[in-house]
């Protein structure tokens, strides 16, 4: 999982945000290649200037994670489908789908953005479809604005069905069902749960796998809540593979047992059924 730590350096007189940075940040950092990448906060805007001034009493906030630096590349084998509207990429579990606290270049979009640029498509993408950092799978980028405000139109209208694939393991104790429909309210505090004053949630899941190591299910979200797969595995079988969040007994270096396989919808008058 990812590690996250954080400091607050507080100046106190003016002086210039290298000055504060290498006087009172960690010597095991490396400043500079931790603001270069963007983890270096002010007044909830990132700095990437070393000479700015910070005033007396400002307070800088810095972020440190694993893989901060790192700059996030794809190929052709990592996209899976590509037309002129759009395409779907794969994403590796470890990476974030957008640029976090840490990092601006440690993430799939900004990947995506050189990967557009590579073929002269001028285009910051933002992704319709997210994954949460210990997901894997198939993410859907938009290669203009026109298609981003046409596919996000159809996310908010329910009109992008997803298919995940969760891995669970064996548990004595969990309910023995090949296929059911939830239909709950969830709501988030510090992690998904049932809430009568939450919002509806939908899912489907059905059985596809079974061995003595795993128990694999083909889930279908109706809705799109966070957490929701990982809340109603926990809640209704038994917790994903290495989700220690909602029950799972030790957390796995791959992430957590959950992969969106498969998007269904249709743009532009076509259908498309994109599969991993």
């Amino acid at each position: 999982m990812k590690k996250l730590h954080s400091y607050y350096l507080t100046a106190k007189f003016s002086c210039r945000a290298s000055e504060l940075l290498k006087k009172h940040l960690p010597k095991r950092y490396d400043w500079l290649g931790i603001l270069n990448c963007g983890g270096i906060w002010l007044d909830n805007v990132r700095v990437l200037d070393p000479t700015l001034t910070i005033p007396k009493g400002k307070t800088l906030r810095v972020y440190v994670s694993e893989n901060q630096t790192k700059i996030c590349k794809i190929t052709e084998s990592d996209v899976v489908f590509e037309c002129s509207d759009f395409l779907v990429v794969n994403k590796e579990k470890g990476i974030p789908s957008i640029s976090d606290l840490p990092s601006l270049t440690c993430n799939l979009s900004y990947a995506v953005k050189n990967y557009l640029h590579s073929k002269n498509i001028i285009y910051s993408p933002t992704p319709t479809t997210r994954l949460d950092y210990t997901v894997s799978g198939l993410v859907l980028y938009p290669k203009n604005k026109k298609t981003e405000i046409g596919l996000f139109k159809l996310m908010a209208d329910r009109k992008i069905f997803k298919c995940y694939e969760a891995k669970m393991r064996p548990n004595d104790d969990a309910p023995k069902i090949t296929h059911f429909r939830v239909i709950d309210k969830l709501a988030f505090v510090k992690k998904t749960g049932c809430d009568s004053d939450g919002k509806v949630s939908k899912s489907y899941f059905r059985l596809t796998k079974q061995t003595e190591e795993y128990i694999t299910y083909n889930v279908f979200t109706f809705t799109g809540r966070r957490h929701q797969i990982r809340a109603h595995a926990s809640l209704y079988l038994t917790p994903l593979v290495g989700d220690t969040q909602y029950g799972a007994k030790r957390e796995i270096k791959e992430g957590i047992g959950l992969s969106a396989v498969g998007l269904n919808f249709k743009f532009k008058g076509k259908k498309y059924r994109i599969r991993l």
